[in-house]
């Protein structure tokens, strides 16, 4: 049966008028009028009675128009589906991630990737956070998420942001400075504060030792936790202020205020980079989501 007879036999039916359809669908009078009569053929019945002066529906015309307008609805929905696989976006793609809060950042990104391109496959990694532009260079990944502040000097990498961040302070609910709307690093000398464990490696890159140190601050004094989810879960027991930039914070905790540092000069924009000489389509394909997931 002709997909495209049957479309031509629906317009028929709907304008009940041959010459309104044709120009409805672009085609000719008479191609209309041969396909529905090979149509009827193939049926063994009128579907439509014409002459001079109006065109209608017989009762088998009429029995029938439901049943081939979810035809035609069928039929694009498969040709939609069909067109979905008929891609080069597809393989794996390997994207380091240092811990389960910065991975969630790519959540609404997957999910629009999983319905465009089904035979496309992200595959997270988990990377200690000094190792992931490494990840990068030495083709154990094709993508990862870090800082921006680690990839800025690389004129080889390219990036698409994921979250504008600024170093953050989680203060319980119920604590005397939840009041405030912002705070500086004066205002917390005052307080225990948890923050991430580093290397001196990590220290030196980011620059935290040095803000710290310049605002009276003694890293090594405070205390440290080796997650964000730990950070966030002893600034809620009030065992402390949490110090960390808010890019980590897309799992909210109810029992915690997240202030801005105002005075912070660290450069914490957490960012999706990649080696800018792979253009492969996959790697495009992901770019365009995350821009994407980011503009809704």
């Amino acid at each position: 049966m002709n997909m495209q007879a049957i479309q031509m036999f629906v317009a028929v039916a709907e304008e009940l008028n041959f010459s309104r359809a044709a120009e409805k669908l672009f085609v000719s009078q008479p191609a209309i009028s041969r396909q529905i009569q090979q149509l009827e053929r193939e049926l063994g019945t009128t579907l439509l009675r014409r002459d001079r002066h109006q065109v209608s529906l017989t009762p088998a015309g009429t029995a029938c128009l439901p049943i081939f307008r979810q035809m035609l609805g069928d039929w694009e929905r498969i040709r939609r589906i069909a067109r979905r696989f008929d891609t080069d976006v597809q393989g794996e793609v390997r994207i380091a991630y240092p811990n389960i809060t910065t991975l969630s950042l790519l959540s609404r990104a997957m999910e629009g990737l999983k319905d465009q391109h089904p035979l496309l496959k992200l595959q997270p990694v988990k990377v200690p956070a000094l190792q992931l532009v490494a990840s990068l260079d030495e083709g154990i990944t094709s993508m990862a998420i870090v800082f921006h502040e680690m990839i800025r000097h690389r004129t080889d990498v390219s990036y698409v942001l994921l979250r504008h961040a600024r170093m953050c302070a989680l203060v319980p609910k119920g604590h005397e400075l939840a009041e405030r709307t912002s705070l500086d690093y004066a205002a917390l000398r005052s307080y225990p504060l948890i923050l991430h464990e580093m290397s001196d490696d990590q220290l030196k890159m980011t620059g935290m030792m040095a803000e710290l140190s310049a605002h009276g601050i003694d890293y090594y004094a405070c205390r440290r936790e080796r997650s964000a989810e730990n950070i966030l879960l002893s600034a809620a027991a009030g065992e402390g202020i949490g110090l960390m930039p808010d890019g980590f914070l897309c799992y909210r905790v109810d029992a915690l205020k997240a202030l801005p540092v105002v005075d912070s000069a660290l450069e914490n924009d957490v960012v999706l980079a990649w080696l800018t000489a792979d253009t492969s389509p996959a790697i495009r394909a992901i770019v365009q989501a995350v821009e994407k997931a980011a503009e809704a």
